[in-house]
């Protein structure tokens, strides 16, 4: 956890917050659920390891289906020109 001596519920809302404002767009309500199950895996498993593989997991989805899309869009675009 980002703060020390204070409840796992006030720890992992710190994290959180912390972990929504270093996305740069905390208007986004999945950062903040994101940052939510991140810290409770971390209060689970008491390990770092569980949020750090949660979120190269994420990452790695996010990659995937932006790439996949971008194959539709580029799809797209070919068969139209035809």
């Amino acid at each position: 956890m980002v703060v020390r001596g204070l409840s796992g519920r006030v720890a992992i809302l710190t994290s959180d917050i912390a972990f929504t404002v270093m996305h740069l767009n905390p208007s986004e309500i999945d950062h903040v659920w994101f940052g939510l199950m991140c810290g409770v895996a971390y209060a689970n498993s008491g390990k770092l390891l569980a949020p750090i593989a949660m979120h190269v997991l994420n990452n790695c989805i996010v990659i995937y289906v932006q790439l996949l899309a971008a194959t539709v869009v580029t799809e797209s675009f070919n068969v139209a020109s035809c």
